[in-house]
């Protein structure tokens, strides 16, 4: 189609083979989900290994109140609560990545199922810090465990 005062083609179809044209400058550079997944395991990883090591659920009030009380214990804990919402960014910063690795060949039910997922992963992550952290400050402001139920 070209118009009548410019004489230009204006009609710009896309063939189904056809490549686009590639960003320039600073957005061309991406980053390797490489880099992105170096910062998300770790900080993960360390996050988990701080975290799993609570009393269990099987445990008396007292066994409770004394780890989160005792002097490194507790640190430790709180240290793998701060943890985990830096490992939530690099997560997402890494999906972020690998979906700009995959661009327009991505199909659309894979990215609805692949950004649920993630975003149920995150949820989950910052759910069960954000427990811990609960029940570290719960013990740290009243200073005991709670009601012994036994």
């Amino acid at each position: 189609m070209a118009t009548a005062a410019t004489g230009r083609n204006t009609h710009r179809a896309h063939a189904p083979g056809a490549t686009r044209r590639r960003p320039t400058g600073l957005w061309r550079r991406r980053a390797p989900p490489g880099v992105a997944g170096l910062a998300f395991a770790p900080l993960f990883l360390a996050s988990v290994l701080l975290l799993r090591h609570p009393p269990s659920g099987a445990s008396t009030a007292a066994e409770i109140r004394d780890f989160y009380l005792e002097e490194n214990a507790g640190r430790i804990a709180l240290v793998g609560v701060y943890l985990a919402p830096f490992a939530g960014i690099a997560f997402l910063w890494l999906i972020a990545v690998v979906r700009n690795l995959i661009g327009d060949r991505e199909d659309r039910f894979f990215a609805t199922v692949f950004l649920g997922s993630d975003l149920l992963f995150l949820a989950m992550l910052f759910i069960s810090a954000g427990a811990s952290g609960a029940l570290m400050a719960a013990v740290k402001v009243a200073g005991r465990a709670g009601a012994d139920p036994g």
